[in-house]
Parts: C-alpha cells; sequence; structure tokens
C-alpha cells in the first residue's frame, strides 16, 4: 500500500488547486475492497480533499467480506463523501451476487437510518448491477454496451420502489 499512497500523494497538489475533492471507492477490485481497507487507504495517504464513496455491497465481493453495516461503515463514516446504493447476497456455496434492493445482506434500512443521524448530506446514487436475467461476471465487471444495459431500467425501477418502500419511515 505504501507505493499506491506515495503515487496518490504526487496528485494531491491538483485537487488542492481546483479545489476539488477525489473519492476512493471501496472496490473489491482494488486495494481498497472494503470499509477497513478503504479507511486505512484513507487514513494513511490523510489529505482532506481524498474521501471515500460507500458502496456496503461491496463489502460481500470483497476478498476479505466484511458485514458492510455497521462494521464497514463504521470504518469509513468519518471520510465520506458519497453512497453508492445496491444490495448483494454472499454464499458459501455460490460466493457473492448482486440482488434487489432489499433481498441482500446490507441493512439498507439502518443504513440509511445513520446516514441521517450522522448529518449526512450528500448525494445516494443507484448503482442496479442486478438484473432479472444475471449478467455474467465477465459483463458485470466490464460494463458497458447493449449486453450489460438489457433489462437495465427495468432492474432499477424494482431496486428503486424497494429502496422507497424500505426507507418511507424514515
Amino acid at each position: 500500500m505504501i507505493s499506491i499512497i506515495r503515487r496518490y500523494e504526487k496528485i494531491t497538489p491538483l485537487l488542492d488547486d481546483r479545489k476539488k475533492i477525489l473519492g476512493i471507492e471501496n472496490e473489491p477490485s482494488t486495494n481498497t475492497g472494503n470499509g477497513k481497507e478503504t479507511a486505512e487507504f484513507l487514513r494513511e495517504l490523510n489529505h482532506p480533499r481524498v474521501k471515500a464513496i460507500w458502496d456496503p455491497a461491496n463489502n460481500l465481493f470483497s476478498e476479505v467480506p466484511e458485514d458492510p453495516f455497521p462494521d464497514g461503515y463504521s470504518q469509513i463514516k468519518r471520510y465520506l463523501v458519497h453512497v453508492h446504493i445496491k444490495d448483494a447476497r454472499r454464499t458459501v456455496e455460490e460466493g457473492p451476487s448482486c440482488v434487489p434492493i432489499g433481498h441482500g445482506q446490507v441493512d439498507w434500512k439502518a443504513q440509511i437510518r445513520q446516514l441521517k443521524v450522522d448529518g449526512y448530506a450528500g448525494f445516494l446514487s443507484l448503482e442496479t448491477h442486478w438484473r432479472p436475467t444475471p449478467l455474467s461476471e465477465p459483463v458485470l465487471r466490464q460494463p458497458g454496451g447493449n449486453r450489460f444495459s438489457e433489462e437495465g431500467e427495468g432492474a432499477s425501477r424494482i431496486c428503486l420502489e424497494n429502496l422507497a418502500l424500505l426507507t418511507r419511515d424514515l
């Protein structure tokens, strides 16, 4: 991680000059696969303009799975700048997979309630990787094009409706 930190230290002056924020997502295909790893990276880099993009479902895809809420969230909440909304389930037999919001292991109701308690004022962006007809791993990992987009609108509508139901009392 030290070599990655050094590379980021070279570009952080650009953030200061332009008064921009750089978001680092907990993304399993990188060195920041879960909340703990993302927090460690941000703590080591220690730059006020480098923040966390929190994707709770990604914690379930990490090589080192971590309970998204409250465990992963408690690690990165002090760095939070943006939140991705999707859901996933991880089983021993099948590993991780995307599912409709509210059907996975992310406790979205508790997560959003805690975001409100913590005074989070940023955006939530829907990241619909789930499809009624499952996507192959290569298509999921390299989104874009017609195959990735098939059934995307319908899946997004279902996920937004589920999210609205989960959060209507908050």
